[in-house]
């Protein structure tokens, strides 16, 4: 059947993080509209269209307040799936973790129409950014911090590497940094002695 799902991330407080909405099992549209509205806690700073609808004349609002409409119609109509925007919010600077911040969007009857002018009804996947929970420290969150987590840290830093590591867990001293200052954190704390906290 017909789908619009919005992406499901995780970020960090106070970080930006794109989120997409896409098409999925397009029929085919000629015309559409729907609303975005989103937690009041984010800030919606762009939404940029996507290449699903690509063919249709784009609107987009005038301000991009919460709820806010997009729209987007044409001459022919357009049956590519994939993303139809991609929107770019801020996390709040207090976001904690287990915070999740939710996304909608919804759309009236007959608002998403066909090249007949039929209303075609798509079912709506929502979406969040999500604040994960994480180990300070634990890089890889495999459970353990250890030498491991040591190494990732530095190849991550200096670069080259194609490391992936878990950034919120990284920041040991939660100065907003990833740098030697938490390799030399986390080092400390493995072995002992230094009265080391990861916060």
């Amino acid at each position: 059947a017909p789908a619009i799902s919005i992406d499901n991330v995780t970020s960090s407080a106070g970080k930006t993080v794109e989120v997409n909405i896409a098409l999925k099992n397009n029929p085919g549209i000629l015309g559409a509209s729907f609303t975005l509205s989103y937690s009041e806690e984010l800030t919606l700073i762009s939404a940029q269209k996507g290449e699903a609808l690509s063919s249709l004349t784009y609107t987009a609002p005038g301000e991009l307040s919460n709820p806010c409409r997009f729209g987007w119609d044409g001459v022919d109509e357009s049956d590519a799936d994939g993303v139809v925007l991609t929107l770019t919010f801020k996390v709040p600077d207090n976001a904690k973790q287990g915070d999740s911040y939710a996304i909608n969007i919804s759309y009236d009857n007959g608002s998403i129409f066909d090249n007949s002018m039929n209303a075609i009804n798509f079912s709506i996947e929502s979406g969040s950014i999500k604040i994960p929970e994480y180990v300070s420290g634990d890089l890889n969150d495999d459970g353990i911090i250890n030498m491991q987590d040591v190494v990732l840290l530095r190849r991550h830093i200096i670069g080259g590497y194609n490391v992936v590591i878990n950034d919120l867990a990284a920041d040991v001293n939660r100065d907003g940094l990833l740098n030697m200052q938490d390799v030399v954190l986390i080092r400390r704390y493995i072995v002992g002695g230094y009265g080391v906290e990861l916060k």
